[in-house]
């Protein structure tokens, strides 16, 4: 199962070129995450503010093929790539309107104990829920 946006590239987005600017590619699969986590049924603080762990970003990388231009709609389209037991890695997608990927974002997740800075479980009542997502 895959989880989906649609969005408009606006000006603001964009270098010089009227292209959306490459670091906004991290931007907004980042906020399709946080849109995520909520669609899913977690709490936006019991993922991003927990008082016990951390779910910071290990890796990041995207690939870029085509551009998305100011004014243009396109989807942010996110599945789970790999669910270990204390990270997840997610791919987001930016798809422009005909369905092709201008963009892909891969980004690996690991939840920390914040007392200890250790490796923590992935709670699993967040398991059950990501592993709908999940098109290994």
């Amino acid at each position: 199962m895959k989880y989906s946006n649609t969005l408009t590239c606006h000006f603001d987005q964009c270098d010089p070129a009227g292209i959306l600017f490459y670091g906004n590619s991290f931007t907004l699969s980042h906020q399709t995450i946080e849109s995520f986590v909520q669609h899913i049924g977690i709490p936006w603080a019991d993922w991003f503010n927990n008082p016990k762990y951390a779910v910071p970003v290990r890796h990041a990388s995207s690939d870029f093929t085509l551009p998305i231009r100011a004014g243009e709609k396109f989807k942010t389209v996110l599945h789970v790539a790999k669910l270990g037991q204390s990270s997840v890695n997610f791919e987001v997608a930016l798809q422009n309107e005909q369905g092709q990927t201008c963009a892909l974002v891969k980004s690996t997740h690991v939840f920390v104990d914040k007392a200890t800075g250790n490796k923590a479980k992935i709670p699993s009542e967040f398991l059950d829920r990501l592993r709908r997502y999940l098109t290994e």
